[in-house]
């Protein structure tokens, strides 16, 4: 389903991503929008791959799933550094904005790891032979912590509704002081605000189900955050330089970094 959903997504905006990606200079935002691109379809690849397999072993089962939280976690960091620096060329730039974020996204980043590193260690599986009774295909998760997969996403939900803020105070006074909002700008805004709405009210739904399931769906939630998190993220990024490039002058000065 993530596979589909991506590769569905990615159709919708090849012709953007092959303008405003593929055809410009490599930078450090083009490095970021690949990697939140992708990474995912390795995410849904070991997901896949973890349960479809005959009868596995806990061994493999274990080996196997070890990397699914660390590519988790290195996709969503990812992704809210890209939004990190949409907010810090919003909110143009200046210094004291650039120690925040840069605080606030090395303290999430960090716990992020931390979480992956406890989640991917504190896995349990069922036993083989008991598997292959029952012809059960895949890894069985018997043992997982709700409260690690309950803190990932509360984590996401409190950093996005930093960085929209960012986004919210400045837009703010430009309004107050000018009474409207540059083309760019308002772009911006309304994507950055849509953004945390739709993911806040899917997190939030996630958050509220966590305690009611079994141990074998923590993953599949943090996979379907991830692959939404992921996909409106280079979407934000997509639509800003689409508005950007049709004024060179607000391009070149206020988002240029992103």
């Amino acid at each position: 389903m993530g596979d589909n959903y991506k590769i569905y997504d990615l159709c919708l905006t090849l012709n953007l991503e092959i303008t405003y990606i593929w055809k410009s200079p490599w930078s450090v935002v083009k490095a970021l929008y690949l990697l939140t691109r992708y990474l995912t379809f390795i995410d849904v690849g070991l997901t896949v791959i973890v349960g479809i397999l005959p009868s596995p072993s806990k061994s493999a089962c274990f080996k196997l799933t070890g990397g699914i939280p660390w590519i988790y976690a290195a996709g969503v960091i990812t992704g809210q550094l890209i939004l990190s620096l949409r907010a810090w060329a919003f909110c143009g730039k200046k210094k004291h904005i650039t120690v925040m974020l840069s605080v606030a996204w090395v303290v999430v980043s960090s716990v992020q790891f931390g979480l992956a590193g406890y989640q991917a260690f504190t896995n349990e599986f069922g036993i083989q032979s008991i598997l292959s009774e029952l012809n059960q295909r895949g890894c069985l998760y018997t043992a997982g912590n709700d409260r690690v997969v309950f803190a990932n996403l509360a984590l996401l939900l409190v950093y996005d509704a930093v960085i929209t803020l960012f986004m919210v105070v400045p837009a703010y006074r430009s309004f107050r002081d000018s009474g409207n909002l540059s083309r760019i700008m308002y772009t911006m805004f309304m994507d950055g605000v849509a953004y945390y709405i739709y993911i806040f009210i899917v997190t939030l739904a996630n958050m509220v189900l966590i305690p009611t399931l079994s141990p074998d769906y923590f993953t599949i939630i943090l996979l379907l955050i991830r692959v939404i998190h992921s996909t409106l993220t280079c979407r934000v990024l997509l639509h800003a330089r689409e508005e950007a490039s049709k004024d060179e002058i607000v391009f070149v000065q206020t988002v240029s970094g992103i």
